[in-house]
């Protein structure tokens, strides 16, 4: 496919300083989002609380509704930390100073990047670039600004995104069936053969698994 490549500084802006929310009053109510409020199961905001922007403005990483976030410390980049912001607060959130902030240019759909950078491949090569003491260890910002990303046309994202979107759902479906089946899966088997703890069949089999 012959689509443009660019650098992702290019079709986003990292880690902007622009201050749109300074036209909020301090007692005016934002989204507060730290990093266990990430899932890294569901690649998303599981967890939103609402603070007075004053209490956050400052110490904390600003974000609005359309950016992306990416965990850029270890763990919890390996472990897939990504989000897309939306319905924030006021439109704005705060969160924890280990994200990367991606906001999308006009050329560049939200989702469409949000699924790029949850790639395993743009982590296994984030992880190689990471930088930083043992434990602490973080994605530096120079590899976001020049990592290269193919920009199709905006109709063409869509489309993306719509295929991705289809895939997403059926992979949550699936692991909450999984999740399902771990939780009753158990509770059927005592019920059918009794406690394993006094049950000879199921000690026998589990003697020989």
């Amino acid at each position: 496919m012959n689509w443009e490549k660019v650098h992702l500084s290019v079709a986003a802006e990292i880690n902007p300083r622009s201050r749109e929310w300074s036209n909020l009053s301090d007692e005016d109510l934002v989204s507060f989002i730290p990093m266990p409020a990430i899932s890294e199961f569901s690649a998303s905001i599981i967890e939103t609380k609402n603070r007075a922007l004053g209490e956050v403005k400052r110490g904390y990483t600003p974000f609005q509704n359309g950016d992306v976030l990416f965990a850029k410390i270890t763990p919890c980049m390996e472990n897939g930390k990504a989000a897309l912001a939306k319905d924030l607060a006021n439109g704005f959130g705060f969160g924890s100073t280990e994200f990367h902030v991606l906001r999308p240019r006009e050329s560049v759909l939200s989702h469409y990047l949000y699924y790029f950078i949850r790639q395993p491949s743009f982590r296994t090569h984030a992880k190689q670039r990471m930088s930083g003491a043992v434990g602490q260890q973080r994605v530096p910002v120079d590899f976001m600004k020049n990592y290269t990303i193919p920009l199709p046309p905006i109709s063409e994202q869509r489309r993306i995104v719509e295929i991705l979107d289809q895939a997403d759902a059926l992979r949550k479906k699936r692991a909450e069936a999984d999740k399902i089946a771990e939780r009753i899966l158990p509770a059927l088997f005592i019920k059918m053969f009794g406690d394993s703890a006094t049950n000879r069949l199921l000690q026998n089999l589990e003697s020989l698994s």
